[in-house]
């Protein structure tokens, strides 16, 4: 296919395929990097949920005024849902969404897992928290209590969308434009060989004096000029002695 095309058509097609590989290559790292940002924004915000909710634990003893504390929480916290448990025991958690069985398997130090619920895109972290021991309780050790919540990511995934879509717009123009520009870039490169192929079209037997323009031309084709120089004067001197 290509060895039909131009010289000119050749280096434009590849320059073209060369930069659009490129231009993919930094789009798809662009967007790699957004999307991990994004989850190490998300497990900052969670793992300071956490501690906020450790102290929450920490300072209310009863079970009653812990759960008005958290609905309090969650309702300035919109997008977040928490579950707390002590052992089977449910102690809090809104039934709004359904967490993986296998967060309860994680802890802090995990990345935070994604998964769908409905509509929802989610993002989330279980972890263990230490119970504290009260004044007039029992020696016996606490058991501690599993903390798990999760962040709606809904807001992510639109951006990530609007993200990947303004960079495949931006490929492809700047694929286009990368194209005409090396289309330039080939043409006024391979200006010297259509110099010397006119100067060629003028030579016949009876006007040998054309000469290729050595100085005008890339020191890459000064050897081709050179060689055809060389050739021009030898035809012009036996010429002249068959005169």
């Amino acid at each position: 296919m290509l060895q039909r095309l131009t010289l000119t058509a050749r280096l434009t097609v590849l320059y073209t395929l060369v930069s659009a590989a490129v231009l993919l290559g930094l789009g798809v790292l662009v967007a790699w990097s957004t999307h991990l940002h994004f989850i190490d924004l998300d497990r900052e915000y969670l793992l300071d949920k956490v501690h906020l909710i450790q102290k929450t634990v920490d300072e209310t003893p009863e079970p009653t005024e812990l759960s008005a504390k958290l609905d309090e929480l969650l309702s300035s916290h919109q997008g977040l849902f928490i579950s707390l448990k002590r052992g089977d025991e449910l102690l809090f958690g809104p039934g709004r969404i359904t967490f993986p069985t296998e967060l309860a398997t994680r802890s802090a130090a995990d990345q935070p897992l994604d998964w769908g619920d409905g509509e929802r895109q989610l993002r989330g972290m279980s972890t263990e928290l230490s119970a504290v021991q009260r004044p007039g309780e029992a020696a016996s050790p606490v058991q501690g209590m599993r903390l798990t919540l999760a962040l709606d990511t809904q807001h992510h995934t639109h951006f990530m969308q609007m993200l990947r879509q303004q960079l495949a717009i931006y490929v492809v123009l700047a694929t286009l434009l990368s194209g005409l520009l090396g289309w330039w870039a080939a043409r006024s490169g391979l200006a010297p060989l259509r110099v010397m192929k006119e100067r060629a079209l003028k030579v016949t037997a009876h006007k040998l004096d054309q000469r290729m323009p050595i100085e005008a031309v890339p020191v890459e084709m000064a050897e081709l000029a050179n060689s055809l120089n060389t050739m021009l004067e030898r035809l012009q001197q036996d010429f002249a002695k068959l005169m």
